[in-house]
């Protein structure tokens, strides 16, 4: 997990890879689902963004900063959570032997 802060001053950016670079499963991913660099699906919370340049898929999240280590710690379990069941539901839905995702 990447801790950035943002340009706001009372905001830290978490991200981190879901699939790497020059993944097959990525390259699937390309299509025509996923053509914009981010994905946003909710005003607020985590979403999906495609690094070009690398060629990775990463999940990122902006929220509030906190000075205190519980909540902080809570954030980014949360955010670890979301993390890991973005990558269980893209390695469920991916059909290795046709080489594209299935809808589930």
């Amino acid at each position: 997990i990447f801790i950035e802060k943002t340009c706001r001053a009372d905001e830290w950016s978490f991200s981190t890879q879901i699939l790497g670079s020059h993944s097959r499963q990525l390259n699937s991913l390309l299509g025509p689902m996923f053509l914009r660099s981010e994905m946003r699906w909710q005003q607020k919370g985590a979403y999906l963004k495609i690094d070009h340049e690398t060629g990775s898929l990463h999940l990122v999240q902006e929220v509030v900063s906190s000075k205190k280590y519980i909540p902080f710690k809570n954030l980014i379990q949360d955010f670890a959570s979301v993390a890991s069941e973005w990558k269980e539901i893209l390695k469920e839905s991916y059909d290795e032997e046709n080489l594209t995702f299935r809808c589930i």
